[in-house]
């Protein structure tokens, strides 16, 4: 297959952890440009959710495949897919927070989102060393198969 594009986010350039961190980094920005109370800033949020959330996706079918293969891939990506529009669900609470006890302050509840993506790292990381720690162990079993006689 033919290298993807120089400024392509792509888990074969990289690997999957630096460009989860970067997706991820994206939607923090994103949260963190919504708390700023000047409407002026606000394209700059729509640009860096709709990117983030479509290259989110986009990477989650991408590790299914790349760690699972193709005979599951069904089951996983809609286990996925229904995880992740049951947590969505949790949009509806707190839009009513802020129209409700906030009166309409939704600086709040940007920053719970904002705090929410940052906690993603630690998973982000946690995958980079399993990750790492799988890699290790394949080079070791073929360094060992190799010095059998």
């Amino acid at each position: 297959a033919p290298p993807p594009p120089p400024l392509t986010p792509s888990p074969r350039r990289w690997g999957f952890p630096p460009v989860m961190a970067a997706i991820n980094a994206a939607l923090c920005c994103c949260y963190a440009v919504l708390m700023v109370p000047l409407l002026s800033v606000q394209p700059i949020a729509y640009v860096l959710y709709s990117v983030g959330r479509v290259c989110l996706w986009a990477q989650f079918f991408a590790y299914c495949a790349a760690e699972f293969g193709f005979a599951h891939y069904g089951k996983l990506a809609g286990g996925g897919l229904a995880f992740g529009s049951f947590i969505s669900l949790l949009q509806y609470a707190a839009l009513a927070a802020v129209l409700g006890p906030l009166r309409g302050d939704f600086f709040a509840v940007n920053a719970a989102w904002c705090v929410l993506a940052l906690s993603q790292f630690a998973a982000v990381y946690a995958l980079a060393t399993r990750l790492r720690t799988r890699e290790g162990a394949a080079t070791v079993a073929v360094v060992a198969s190799a010095a059998k006689p």
